[in-house]
């Protein structure tokens, strides 16, 4: 035989104690790449720091909804639905087919209650079906944004469906629904926030939102601004407090540095 059936395009892995991402003995399924998977592998985690922050700020008593979007396959909520049970809804946004089984995979052992919701598409400013880009060796650098390629060797397009921000977060989320933002989109994060409008905006308690300084799509940097500035906590990674200005100041660069931009009420 010389041609395989199928490719292997992941893994199995089985946590072997305790940790962020679940009990021992419990799995994972992991693409094949050479970013998440080795880190993943020898960690345990992913990002932890990430889920320090809302263990350091989030409020105990209120109940929130997740807005996880670029959710890839699952790893921050998996972690933050079972650190925080004031997180009563999921909504999950991974446009990648391969990305999206694995996600349904790794949350399946939240059980299957009715605030879990998963989309296989992406969130952006209009209703459309758009060229996705995926880097072969990094499964967490897929974008819509080609910009995000731009030392990549290796990648492959597609075409994926892709959501109004605004017609979504309308359609689907009920008015006293307090929410939590994280985004990890490759430089199209600027533009779906200052695409999100105010009314929703304004029920976001805490956001982490990665920040890449690559080209991105035009978009008006006065909106985005103003959500930024709508949050009187401000930070570049953790403990690094900054004015909004700062962090336009941060993305004017195109040197493919990136950093979590964390927001606070």
């Amino acid at each position: 035989m010389t041609d395989a059936a199928l490719d292997c395009t992941g893994y199995l892995l089985a946590l072997k104690t305790d940790g962020l991402l679940g009990r021992a003995g419990e799995a994972l399924l992991v693409p094949a790449d050479q970013v998440i998977l080795p880190t993943v592998f020898t960690r345990g985690s992913w990002q932890p720091e990430e889920i320090g922050f809302f263990a350091d700020h989030l409020g105990a008593a209120a109940r929130y909804s997740l807005l996880d979007i670029g959710a890839n396959i699952g790893l921050f909520s998996r972690q933050m639905v079972r650190a925080f049970p004031q997180i009563e809804r999921l909504y999950c946004f991974e446009p990648s087919p391969l990305n999206f089984a694995a996600l349904r995979f790794n949350l399946a052992p939240l059980g299957d209650r009715p605030g879990l919701h998963f989309v296989n598409a992406a969130l952006y400013t209009e209703d459309s079906v758009q060229t996705f880009y995926q880097d072969r060796a990094n499964i967490g650098n897929h974008s819509l944004n080609k910009g995000a390629m731009h030392d990549v060797s290796a990648y492959d397009e597609n075409r994926v469906q892709v959501l109004s921000i605004a017609r979504w977060l309308d359609a689907n989320l009920s008015p006293d629904e307090r929410l939590i933002w994280k985004s990890d989109t490759q430089g199209f994060d600027e533009r779906i926030i200052a695409s999100v409008p105010w009314v929703h905006w304004r029920r976001i308690d805490y956001a982490v939102v990665e920040v890449w300084r690559i080209s991105k799509p035009d978009l008006d940097w006065s909106e985005f601004a103003a959500r930024i500035e709508d949050f009187p906590n401000r930070s570049l990674g953790i403990g690094n407090p900054v004015s909004t200005e700062t962090v336009l100041d941060y993305l004017r660069a195109e040197d493919g540095v990136h950093t979590d931009l964390y927001l606070w009420r």
